[in-house]
């Protein structure tokens, strides 16, 4: 009940808060009426459309907008203690792209500091790791780059020079987005993927990738004859047409957190209506310490199951908290061997409601090894984007050699799933979660169509890889001379999967993507398709 609680309570808020710079991901109510649902949902979409295209004093809202701002850190960051001692002040840097609200801490790097660090500027720049225990990545900026490219300035530190901002890259926080409600105190700048798309033509995409699954685009609006016969009025409706719906359909996947799914999915559970089924299992591989796992909500309610790990400290912890009727056990998961090690723990198996697989290299092999054993109501996946949208991609071994190669993209669990009669239910910045298809057809979203799902889906897509870029993005350096180094080929990687993403012909981009991958490490074994 509790539970239940806190979610209407967020659920109230997000009703509250539709408006440029809140978090759009506004569920519709699964009680009412198709009818009454579509019409009021109707109403919801248009006025969702209204605020985004209608900024702030007048202008226009851009998928590619970027607002940042630099403002004093939390005190109750305790790691920021040992930079404070030497004099850094820590800065937090705040986005918003499409809505979505991160931060990252900066600490402000003085001539002082430098000194009582017994560095100098050539060691600031050299320098790699920082924070908690050493163990973020973190990158040197110099003040005038870190002023171009952020469009954030920070007041001189009186009776010492500053002479950059290291910036933590690998703490990028997703935060709730009332925190950047505020844009008129935020700077906007071009989105630093801008320039790797310069011609990226968002309706002709879309009509690609519809186009590509077999979906008819616009053809109850116009007939589809334009398609045939080059109507260029018909063209442009049906752009406008298709980017609106896109817009509002992606309301309906999108979620702050996937966490949020459960009460929709399990209402009666969540509102206090039922006791929880006995048995209720889950099966979770790379349960890590279950702390903020995408089904805490359902641990919380008392579910068992399953639950291993190859890390033994985060087993010791998640035994210590979660155990009481689980089975939480130090393994390492291979697809050849699973189905052994699931008939060893067949007892804690009995009635699988959830399967969650993120290990970070053979997710999808693992994932459709489970499913020959079960058929749960939900499927939770990391996305692991190697590569954009529309190629496939999955990791084929346990060894990535420390390379981020592990896991599956979007596309190949859409394509894997569907086949396995799962369907995309909702999806954030991090993971997604597929629900068996004759359960999704209950909601309002699926009664809509495929074409509304798919551009659900791809807004949602769009909104991630948009929202999401680390803050080293913003300083990739402009594309050097043909001659380029394999660091500096390391470095292009991101402007690589832009172009990718971006491309007409994605089937002519099959063997340079592949090029790509073997090039940093030849010896990872991986699927990729179209």
């Amino acid at each position: 009940p509790r539970e239940a609680a806190v979610l209407e309570r967020k659920r109230r808020r997000r009703r509250r808060r539709l408006k440029l710079g809140g978090d759009s991901s506004r569920r519709r109510s699964t009680r009412r009426p198709l009818s009454a649902a579509i019409s009021a949902s109707a109403a919801a979409a248009a006025t969702v459309l209204l605020l985004l295209f209608q900024g702030s004093e007048g202008s226009s809202f851009d998928v590619w907008d970027v607002y940042t701002k630099l403002e004093h850190a939390p005190k109750n960051l305790p790691f920021t203690k040992g930079m404070h001692d030497r004099g850094a002040q820590a800065l937090r840097l705040l986005t918003s792209t499409w809505g979505v609200c991160q931060s990252t801490i900066a600490f402000v790097v003085t001539t002082g500091f430098l000194s009582r660090s017994n560095m100098d500027l050539s060691h600031a720049r050299l320098t790699n790791k920082c924070g908690p225990s050493i163990a973020h990545i973190c990158h040197f900026q110099d003040v005038a780059t870190f002023s171009a490219k952020l469009g954030v300035h920070w007041s001189p530190v009186p009776g010492d020079e500053v002479a950059g901002f290291f910036l933590l890259d690998s703490m990028w926080k997703q935060l709730d987005s009332e925190v950047c409600s505020d844009l008129s105190s935020f700077q906007r700048i071009k989105h630093p993927a801008r320039s790797n798309m310069p011609n990226f033509d968002l309706p002709q995409w879309l009509l690609q990738q519809l186009d590509r699954v077999a979906i008819p685009a616009c053809g109850e609006l116009m007939g589809r004859s334009y398609v045939k016969v080059g109507d260029d009025s018909a063209k442009e409706a049906c752009s406008q047409h298709l980017v609106e719906e896109m817009l509002t359909a992606t309301v309906d996947i999108w979620r702050y957190s996937v966490k949020e799914v459960w009460a929709e999915l399990y209402p009666a559970l969540f509102a206090g209506e039922q006791p929880l089924p006995s048995p209720f299992d889950l099966l979770v591989v790379g349960c890590a310490t279950l702390e903020s796992d995408p089904v805490s909500p359902l641990l919380d309610l008392g579910a068992g199951g399953l639950f291993l790990d190859a890390d033994r400290h985060s087993i010791r912890v998640a035994q210590q908290k979660w155990a009481r009727n689980r089975r939480i056990l130090n393994a390492t998961v291979h697809p050849g061997t699973f189905h052994t090690l699931l008939a060893k723990h067949a007892e804690v198996l009995q009635n699988v409601q959830v399967l969650q697989v993120d290990i970070d290299s053979m997710d999808g092999p693992v994932v459709m090894k489970a499913l020959e054993h079960f058929a749960p109501t939900a499927v939770v996946v990391e996305l692991r984007e190697v590569v954009p949208f529309p190629f496939r991609h999955a990791c084929q071994t346990t060894n990535t050699r420390g390379v981020a190669r592990g896991g599956a993209n979007l596309n190949y669990w859409r394509c894997e799933l569907g086949i396995r009669g799962y369907t995309l239910f909702a999806m954030d910045t991090q993971d997604a979660v597929f629900v068996r298809s004759e359960k999704a057809q209950k909601y309002d979203a699926f009664a809509r169509g495929e074409r509304w799902r798919f551009l659900g889906m791809l807004g949602a897509y769009l909104r991630q890889v948009i929202a999401t870029l680390p803050p080293s993005a913003f300083f990739l350096e402009e594309p050097a001379a043909e001659t380029a180094t394999t660091e500096h080929d390391r470095r292009s990687r991101q402007r690589n999967w832009f172009h990718w993403l971006a491309a007409a012909e994605p089937h002519g981009l099959l063997e340079s993507v592949w090029k790509n991958l073997t090039d940093e490490e030849p010896e990872i074994p991986f699927l990729l398709m179209l």
